[in-house]
């Protein structure tokens, strides 16, 4: 199966030869390529071999209709809407399968995470491992997401952002134990009590678009994931409400180089987000790629393009029923919990 373009389309042979799209899955970015089992869609495992990705890359090509030169992943902007709030996606890979991931997720009726992930190297070796890291941040089955420990009730609880990490960092070292490594920003907005805690692990910083109209540049650098065993994440904690966006975002825009021999860089970044800050986090996401383009003379970038826009809606927005007041999730805690339970 195959996420693309907002839905996931099944390529199991049919009778008629159709591709009958099912909704996209928590932590499943729209362009990522996962392998999945059964009718619920539900992540089964990387592939085994790089040649088995390599031609389902094809055979994908073929099937919609693309030609062995052009790009079958997302480029169009995806957005989850929560009801008080929204995360909009994009994610543009520089080939035919790329390494960066981008993701939202909702925690309870009022947090959702985001999250930005860049995967050391190109090609099906940094895909495959892409498609791993998606199924550890699926907000659909809290057991196989990272972002959850136990509380002593036995409820699933999130746990603060920097442990996050530090989780992805015995993971990528203990267990998966690859060449690779990954850069990550993680991040928690808790709309209740306008607050947002994230973690910055050797990703580009993320930026803040206040409602006042000023940009800021937020973020501490930190190590990235998977190099070293006793590496540790420091959090920023601020202030967040209706009117404020923030921008997790790939290395793919900043260092993108330019005819004058500079890079597109955090100052040409910057300047996109104040002509464009105006619009829809999808819009926006567009307006980023569409300005990048321009000033590097090409739409083909030499590297992996992603971001992720997230925005509060004002809550004059919300209805009288209030849709952001979605079910409880079954087996996470709800009622009565500081910004991070564990």
């Amino acid at each position: 199966k195959l996420g693309f373009g907002g839905a996931v389309h099944d390529l199991s042979p049919r009778p008629d030869g159709a591709l009958p799209p099912v909704p996209v899955q928590d932590g499943m970015a729209p362009g990522s390529i996962v392998y999945t089992s059964g009718s619920t869609g539900a992540p089964k495992g990387v592939v085994q071999a790089a040649a088995t990705l390599a031609s389902g890359v094809d055979r994908i090509g073929s099937l919609l209709g693309y030609r062995g030169d052009d790009r079958i992943l997302c480029t169009v902007p995806f957005a989850f809407d929560y009801g008080w709030g929204q995360a909009a996606l994009l994610l543009r890979n520089s080939g035919r399968v790329g390494g960066d991931l981008v993701g939202s997720f909702r925690v309870d009726d009022r947090r959702m995470a985001i999250y930005s992930i860049d995967v050391s190297g190109h090609g099906v070796a940094s895909a495959m491992m892409t498609a791993r890291l998606a199924g550890v941040l699926t907000g659909s089955s809290p057991e196989q997401n990272l972002a959850f420990g136990k509380g002593p009730d036995g409820t699933h609880i999130l746990l603060p952002p920097e442990v996050v990490v530090e989780r992805f960092n015995r993971l990528m070292l203990d267990e998966i134990q690859a060449e690779q490594y990954f850069t990550i920003a993680f991040a928690v907005v808790d709309r209740a009590r306008g607050r947002l805690a994230l973690v910055q692990a050797g990703h580009p910083h993320p930026m803040l678009i206040r409602a006042d109209g000023r940009i800021e540049q937020v973020g501490q650098g930190g190590l990235p994931v998977g190099l070293l065993p006793d590496a540790t994440y420091q959090r920023l904690d601020m202030s967040f409400g209706p009117g404020d966006r923030l921008l997790l975002f790939s290395d793919g825009f900043t260092e993108c180089p330019l005819p004058s021999g500079q890079d597109f860089g955090e100052d040409g970044l910057t300047e996109s987000l104040r002509r464009s800050a105006h619009l829809s986090g999808s819009d926006l996401l567009e307006a980023l790629v569409w300005d990048l383009s321009q000033q590097s003379g090409s739409d083909s970038f030499p590297d992996d393009v992603s971001g992720v826009v997230v925005d509060l809606l004002p809550q004059e927005n919300l209805l009288p029923q209030d849709p952001g007041k979605h079910r409880p999730v079954a087996g996470i805690a709800q009622q009565g919990q500081p910004l991070f339970d564990g």
